[in-house]
Parts: structure tokens; sequence; C-alpha cells
């Protein structure tokens, strides 16, 4: 931990650097994990624990009081210290493998008289069960600029990146596939066009036949609150759709190449899947995905 924090320039001068800046950061996470909730618990938590942190720290000056922890907190650069726990959690779980899933939620009990409630972009590594990053935006409508600041932060690498349907836009896309990753983004008539062009795809195929093309399904039934739930995936290489049709949509590829172009490489395996919505997109496989009911929703993914 103190490794992770080292780079975090400490703002105090003087005589305010009475307590270890590092020492203040390791005392201040280990009394959060263990129930801490204001400054007042935390310097308790130091205090009460001081001979078992002197196995660790120097503490020359002893536990620091709450104050000291508030003024201290409220002077550190937040990004900086945001990158520097960042690290730490890697230290700790290792990179992020296998699905990051991006999403926004309303704090509950956050509005304050005229200001709007907080509304946060999350990141959550499903396989170890991490939130990786947190951007705050200003509602829901602002969605778009968190989950593209929050992408910033983030190592892809051979991860699928999956974002509802307020995410499907070139240019999260493009920025997915610069950080190394591949995305699965959802299609609803916020794209008009592209859920058209998938919608109408699918439905010519039932009717008259995919021809030619491979052409694979899968299906899963699931019983659960008094209903049973089928649902049919139809998976079809993305280049089956045609260029054309993509272009017309207006989705182009990362780059501003068309979707599907082959000489700038970026496809590796595309696929279309039929689920309870649209999806598509480039990288380790298209999709697009339609509802079984009544109510459609395309979705795009790479």
């Amino acid at each position: 931990m103190i490794q992770a924090f080292s780079i975090l320039p400490d703002p105090r001068t003087g005589p305010a650097q009475r307590h270890d800046l590092q020492e203040i950061i390791v005392m201040t996470l280990s009394s959060v994990l263990c129930g801490a909730d204001t400054w007042v618990d935390v310097a308790e938590w130091a205090a009460d624990n001081e001979d078992w942190l002197k196995k660790y720290l120097v503490l020359k000056n002893g536990a620091p009081s709450h104050d000291t922890f508030g003024r201290v907190f409220r002077l550190l650069d937040a990004a900086v210290f945001e990158q520097c726990f960042r690290n730490w959690i890697v230290d700790i779980a290792g990179v992020a493998k296998g699905v990051i899933a991006l999403d926004g939620k309303t704090l509950c009990g956050s509005r304050d008289g005229k200001n709007t409630a907080l509304h946060m972009v999350s990141a959550f590594a499903t396989e170890s069960g991490l939130c990786l990053g947190q951007e705050g935006t200003r509602g829901k409508g602002n969605e778009i600029m968190g989950i593209k600041a929050l992408l910033e932060t983030l190592s892809l690498k051979d991860c699928i990146v999956t974002i509802d349907a307020i995410g499907c836009q070139t240019e999260i896309a493009e920025k997915i596939v610069e950080r190394g990753g591949d995305y699965l983004l959802a299609v609803k008539e916020n794209q008009g066009n592209l859920f058209e062009a998938i919608d109408e795809f699918f439905d010519e195929g039932q009717t008259r036949g995919f021809g030619n093309t491979q052409v694979s399904c899968f299906e899963t039934l699931k019983k659960d609150h008094g209903r049973i739930e089928t649902r049919r995936y139809v998976w079809i290489d993305r280049r089956a759709i045609g260029t054309q049709q993509l272009e017309k949509s207006g989705w182009r590829g990362p780059g501003g190449a068309p979707a599907g172009d082959q000489r700038q490489g970026l496809y590796r395996a595309h696929a279309l899947h039929r689920l309870q919505r649209h999806c598509f997109g480039p990288g380790a496989g298209q999709c697009c995905a339609r509802p079984l009911g009544n109510r459609k929703s395309p979705a795009l993914g790479a």
C-alpha cells in the first residue's frame, strides 16, 4: 500500500507535516476496511490499534486527531489519489479479465434541495467482483461523457466491455478498441437506422433463410418467478449483413473505417446474436440481438 501511494504529492508544509502522509493513508484505508464511516471513527480506530499499527508503521507522533485526518484529505489531489488507489487494487487483485460492465446509477438519497441527485457511472469486473472505477455525471442524460472519461482510466486489454443503449456511440466503441478491449453495446431506437438495418436482416433471414451463410443457434430455458423464460441465440458472421447496410445506418468502425473493412485489421471475429435485443460490434465477436416478445430492443457490441 505504501509503495502504491508513494507518488502522491504531500500538499502540506512545515509543522503541518508532523504526521507522515503515507502513514495517514495506511491508517485511513485500514480503518475504512474495518467499517469506519467518519473521520472520528478513523481517528478512534487508529488510536485503539496504535500498538498493532506500530508493527508496520513508525508513528513518531502517535495517531493523528480526526481534524488532522480531515484536513489532509481535503488537500490531497483527488485524481492522483484515485490512480494510486487503482494501482494498489491491481497489485492485490491483478489485472481485470473477462467482462467489464459499465452502467450508470443514481445514488438514492443524494438529492439536496434544488441540487440534482448524484449520478455515477461505474465499471464492474464481473469475474473478480471488483468495482474498477466510478465517474460522477450531472444526471442520467450526461452518462456519455462519464463513460468516455471512465474509459480513459481503464486498462481493457483482452476484456469485453458491455454497455447499455446509451453507450451505442462510435466514439465510445473506438475508445474501447484503443484501450485494447472489445465491446458489446445495446442497440435501441436511439440508433434508429442501425436498429432497422439489423432488424430487417434477421426478419428476412427468418422468412427466406440465410442462404449459404453459416448460422449457429443456442437456446436456454429458465424457470423463475413463476414463469418459464426461453432465450434463443442466433450467431452469424457480421460480414453477412454487408458493409453497405452498416454504412447506410451511419455506423462506422473504430478509426473511422467502415465496419468490416478488413484492411484495418479491426475485426478479428465478427458475430451477430439474436437475443432479447440486437447486438453488434467488432473484435472478439460482433453481435446483434432482438427481443423474443413484441417489444424490440436492438444492441450494438464488439
